[in-house]
């Protein structure tokens, strides 16, 4: 039986993206925060690990230029629902993606929301070592619960987007 671990990393990021969008002179600094906790034990009738995540995070797209600045909020939770051992070295997964996220333009006011849930089906090679997520190699990823809530930025191009909230095409939403 494999105790259970748990980890909680915060990383931050600042960055300087020029001719963001492929517009020239368009500097846009990208600024992220994120707080990650993880859960990994084993659970269930054959005892396989199973992994629990959430990310809380923001990041802040702000047009060096204008000052102005455009924040994506979100909360999301990645949680193991089913693990089978395929007895080959691989183990199959059903993975459950289900959270929220905002999208908030330069006065505050909400753009976009994305909220909701989807699962996957992970075929995972386990290197040998099934309780080990270090040496894991996602072999094959299947989308078997289409996304549901709203999904606002769904078949959006972001540039696009961006370019189309000022009428300078400075600034924008983001869709992660």
């Amino acid at each position: 039986v494999f105790p259970s671990a748990v980890e909680n990393v915060i990383r931050e990021f600042t960055e300087v993206e020029e001719n963001f969008c492929d517009v020239e002179d368009l500097s846009v600094e990208i600024h992220g925060v994120f707080d990650e906790t993880f859960l990994f034990n084993t659970t269930g009738k054959n005892d396989l690990p199973h992994l629990v995540g959430t990310v809380h995070g923001m990041v802040t797209l702000t047009n060096l230029t204008t000052g102005k600045s455009y924040t994506d909020v979100f909360n999301n939770v990645d949680k193991t629902r089913e693990v089978t051992d395929n007895g080959d070295g691989t183990v199959t997964v059903v993975q459950l993606l289900t959270g929220g996220g905002r999208v908030l333009g330069p006065d505050g006011k909400v753009v976009f929301h994305n909220d909701g849930q989807i699962r996957l089906l992970l075929l995972i090679d386990t290197g040998g070592t099934l309780y080990d997520l270090n040496d894991d190699v996602v072999l094959d990823e299947q989308l078997i619960f289409d996304s549901t809530g709203t999904n606002d930025t769904e078949g959006h191009d972001f540039c696009e987007d961006f370019l189309a909230i000022n009428p300078k095409g400075y600034v924008a939403a983001l869709q992660l």
